[in-house]
């Protein structure tokens, strides 16, 4: 029977399919979720999940008093926690805090929030209340609980889900975008400082398995349809990731803010030098010169947040190689965890 379960586990693990409820039931997660696990306290008598519905509730009920009404939805694993508890509490026949349980005693359990970038002073100052170091490091302690900044812009096709943990009412990410930033990550690692490519960890293809289960209950999808939603938003997921930083920018031109000033750290750390706004055009022209001069002039020179949103677009098109197709990125998605969990 032994033997059995290790077989069950290894052909549930083969690929990035979407877990079922009838899996869970008995099969284990991989091991060494996370490089860096982080073990929570548990109160005696609960288990991880109670304890972590229950953390993360008095959580978002700090913060919901504090950030009065700035809009904050939490990422990562707490996003997924909470859908998947919103998930039991709506369907009945739905239990996987057996799995549930593993998964967060392997994992790093970070409470993340996203706030856009031209909120970040805000909150972190005025709502958040953060000391010097603590905005330096975008990282400061709420109530009982660290919690960490991340600056990233909202994706219009991916809008933020609502759901109530007892009274308190909290945003998380997407969970069509949570598939789809996971599988990318897990298809494209990242490039350190180093040059050398960045880790990548069990935990996010797990979390794809678990965040598949998710929309293919709470929508009545099965496998095949999910997947062809899947294909659809990741073009859309891809433009706005393309595009996130020049709409961030192109919302500062709107409010009257000078490109050139805009655009100057940017394009300084792309070279590694400091540079002036005087020598900034012809530093452009210098770095992307398939561009064309006249988007270059009229991203500089615009007043209008619309033409330098247009040419920004154009620029990004020009100089960014296409995105892979969702057919593509899938594969190399699943060889990837693949080889992570070493059957």
């Amino acid at each position: 029977m032994k033997e059995q379960d290790q077989m069950d586990n290894i052909k549930t693990e083969l690929s990035l399919e979407s877990y079922t409820v009838d899996e869970l039931q008995s099969i284990d997660l991989p091991k060494n979720l996370a490089l860096h696990s982080n073990v929570i306290h548990v109160e005696q008598g609960k288990e991880p999940y109670g304890q972590m519905i229950e953390n993360l509730t008095q959580l978002a009920s700090d913060l919901n008093g504090r950030m009065e009404g700035e809009e904050y939805p939490f990422t990562g694993s707490m996003s997924m926690y909470a859908l998947l508890c919103d998930l039991m509490n709506r369907e009945s026949g739905v239990d996987i805090k057996r799995v549930l349980n593993q998964r967060i005693q392997g994992g790093k359990n970070d409470f993340d929030i996203a706030i856009r970038e031209e909120k970040k002073l805000l909150v972190m100052k005025e709502k958040l209340k953060f000391n010097e170091d603590e905005m330096a490091k975008q990282r400061g302690r709420i109530g009982n609980h660290m919690v960490d900044i991340q600056v990233r812009p909202t994706i219009k096709d991916f809008p933020y889900k609502e759901i109530k943990l007892d009274e308190e009412r909290i945003l998380v990410q997407n969970p069509i975008e949570g598939i789809l930033e996971r599988m990318s990550a897990l298809a494209y690692p990242q490039i350190g400082n180093d040059g050398k490519e960045n880790p990548k960890e069990i935990k996010w293809g797990v979390d794809v398995k678990l965040l598949k289960l998710y929309v293919r209950l709470s929508e009545n999808l099965t496998e095949e349809q999910l997947e062809k939603n899947l294909e659809s938003m990741w073009v859309k997921y891809q433009e706005g990731k393309r595009y996130e930083y020049a709409e961030y920018l192109a919302s500062q031109v709107g409010e009257g803010k000078n490109p050139r000033e805009l655009l100057l750290p940017s394009i300084s750390k792309l070279l590694n030098e400091d540079i002036t706004i005087n020598e900034l055009s012809y530093r452009i022209k210098e770095m992307y010169p398939t561009v064309g001069e006249k988007v270059i002039d009229d991203i500089l020179d615009s007043n209008n947040s619309e033409v330098f949103l247009t040419n920004m677009k154009q620029m990004i098109d020009i100089i960014s190689p296409k995105h892979d197709s969702y057919e593509e990125m899938n594969r190399k998605a699943n060889e990837n965890y693949y080889a992570l969990v070493g059957i």
